[in-house]
């Protein structure tokens, strides 16, 4: 089963939303890759814009039982949490 899921830190009140099949490891893989990128081994990506804080966060926000639905229902949360204005959502539109 596939998840959509959100990093979050409290302190800065951002909020980056994201899918995966494997959310045991996700918070780990950011992070790994944040290191290469500080390193100049990796691209950038938008979620680095929340793990490079201590209080980051990994919340699963919905499980979703099929592939085809994922992008769909990744794109619903995404434009969701913008309307709640609570935290800056950082993904790309």
């Amino acid at each position: 089963m596939s998840v959509i899921y959100c990093l979050i830190s409290e302190s800065m009140k951002l909020c980056y939303i994201g899918q995966t099949k494997y959310p045991k490891n996700r918070l780990h893989v950011h992070n790994s890759h944040h290191k290469l990128y500080q390193q100049g081994k990796f691209h950038y990506l938008t979620s680095y814009d929340v793990v490079q804080h201590p209080d980051c966060k990994f919340m699963i926000l919905k499980h979703v039982p099929l592939l085809e639905s994922l992008h769909s229902a990744e794109r619903s949360m995404i434009d969701y949490m913008r309307t709640q204005q609570e935290y800056k959502i950082v993904n790309k539109k």
